[in-house]
């Protein structure tokens, strides 16, 4: 697949965030878990005025996303 883009860790972190805001607000309105869940998820990458995300363990959690991304590793694959 070609794409348009080039994101940067920092940009595809932002660019990960602003859709889980679009769909969390499309969604906005069930009392669903999931829509909870994805919630806190929000809050906890949201980034501090450090450029840190409120859960630190997030910003090494999205860098390792990156490289299995990147070596291509299944979703089912992808291990904590």
């Amino acid at each position: 697949m070609n794409s348009k883009y080039t994101l940067d860790e920092n940009e595809g972190f932002t660019a990960m965030r602003h859709f889980l805001v679009k769909w969390s607000l499309r969604h906005g309105g069930s009392s669903d878990q999931g829509i909870q869940d994805i919630r806190m998820l929000l809050g906890e990458i949201t980034r501090l005025k450090d450029g840190i995300p409120g859960d630190p363990a997030s910003w090494d959690d999205w860098l390792q996303s990156i490289e299995s991304a990147k070596a291509n590793i299944p979703d089912n694959e992808v291990r904590d």
